[in-house]
């Protein structure tokens, strides 16, 4: 797989170096000339190339990777074929190391450590199931584990070559078949079932990957497959507990049920373990991260990208539904989820931001609403000029006393004018209707004092 190095795929990614190979092909380092950006090349072997079921299935991987679009799956960017007629897949470039090969390195993992990988791995796989898809071979090599500063073992699920769609119209493999690693394969699968793999499989090898990183080897050794598979269905594994100090005791309890022989005894979905099995090395009931809600382009096994594409929701533990294709947007689940999420982001700063402007809006209505005018008489030429008097309404008390009896008041009489002393006879009393103004007097003339009366 060597002749590739150097070559470039259809003047879009030149080959710089193998990064390694397997049974379906090889994977290698490219770099994307247009962006300058690098990327890693999955090209499918050549002697399978010609076979029809060989390469469905890694159309079917570019497919499923394409569609679920989950932060914990690895991102599928293009896909093409080569002039030599391989079919291959870029994907984006991942540092890090697999979950093999850190085993091997330090053969034990503490328990937060495990617990933030199967977090992370049951996440991408519930989005997974919830488009019916189930992996089928999951193992510590397919757990890819990137360095990312803040966010160290982020973890990456790899190769849905040999996945199995539940809803499906053909089989990519006959019913005798059995696909898997013989060391995480359920009892089902062991047994050939076919009909019965679904995403209960997929917890089986997450427990089994678990209980490896925990004590540094899987709950299940033999040293041929057939004594391995037959520990599988009949046996249980041995006490995990007294080799790993400090574990507390339900932790390999839950570990034991997602591992139980019969696939309706375990979890209902494989989110459920993984929240039952965090909840269980904390000592108590946590909440782990909701599967993110992805909307990505769904292309068929052509790969053509963004034409004809359906929208889709990630449920965390059942499959979406209600989509329209071409256009349209997932209606139904996705909008109930939507509402939902819009609810679950209102924070108690929210709710006392909406009190305080409440309370102003209150304040300052009371603050400026009219207040009544007093009404005053201005003076007429009857009445006494007085000074203006503002009247405020005070409300009227509840219960007002007994009113005290008045005693009347006595005015004393004005003490009697002097009458003029030059005429012996009563003066009449003048009758003035107002007061005038006084008027300069005229020269007057003497008469006699009867014309003057």
């Amino acid at each position: 797989m060597d002749g590739l190095v150097g070559s470039v795929l259809e003047g879009a990614y030149r080959i710089t170096r193998l990064i390694g190979e397997g049974g379906m092909g090889a994977v290698y380092e490219a770099v994307q000339l247009r962006l300058n950006k690098r990327v890693a090349v999955k090209v499918m072997a050549r002697h399978l190339a010609a076979d029809q079921e060989s390469l469905a299935r890694f159309h079917r991987e570019a497919e499923i990777t394409s569609r679920l679009g989950h932060p914990h799956l690895v991102g599928v960017v293009d896909f093409g074929q080569a002039e030599s007629g391989e079919p291959y897949l870029v994907m984006e470039y991942l540092e890090g190391e697999d979950l093999y090969h850190r085993l091997r390195r330090v053969e034990r993992m503490p328990l937060e450590t495990v617990v933030r990988v199967v977090r992370q791995v049951a996440s991408a796989l519930s989005a997974a199931h919830g488009q019916g898809i189930v992996h089928r071979d999951l193992k510590p090599g397919n757990i890819f584990l990137l360095q990312i500063p803040g966010e160290p073992d982020f973890v990456k699920v790899l190769d849905f070559g040999i996945s199995k769609m539940m809803a499906a119209q053909t089989r990519l493999t006959n019913q005798k078949s059995t696909l898997g690693t013989p060391t995480y394969m359920s009892p089902e699968q062991a047994t050939g079932q076919v009909d019965r793999v679904d995403h209960h499989v997929d917890q089986w090898a997450l427990a089994c990957i678990a209980w490896e990183m925990l004590l540094g080897r899987p709950p299940f050794i033999a040293d041929d497959t057939t004594a391995l598979l037959f520990q599988i269905i009949k046996m249980d594994p041995h006490p995990l507990a007294p080799h790993v100090p400090g574990l507390p005791p339900a932790v390999e309890q839950e570990l034991r049920r997602a591992l139980c022989k019969r696939p309706e005894e375990r979890f209902s979905s494989i989110r459920k373990f993984s929240h039952a099995f965090a909840s269980a090395a904390a000592g108590r009931d946590v909440d782990i991260t909701p599967t993110p809600v992805q909307m990505f382009p769904v292309s068929p096994a052509s790969a053509q990208f963004g034409k004809g594409a359906t929208r889709v929701v990630n449920g965390p533990d059942s499959p979406a539904s209600d989509q329209r294709s071409g256009d349209g947007i997932e209606v139904g689940a996705a909008q109930i989820d939507t509402q939902s999420i819009r609810w679950h982001r209102l924070k108690p700063i929210h709710v006392v931001l909406v009190v305080a402007g409440v309370l102003a809006l209150v304040g300052a209505f009371l603050l400026f609403r009219p207040r009544p005018i007093a009404i005053v008489k201005l003076p007429t030429k009857s009445t006494p000029i007085v000074s203006p008097v503002i009247v405020t309404p005070i409300p009227p008390p509840p219960a007002p006393p007994e009113p005290e009896p008045v005693q009347p008041t006595v005015v004393a009489p004005e003490p009697p004018r002097a009458k003029p002393a030059r005429s012996a006879r009563p003066a009449l009393p003048v009758r003035r209707e107002k007061a005038e103004p006084p008027v300069s007097p005229a020269p007057q003339t003497k008469r006699p004092l009867i014309k003057e009366l």
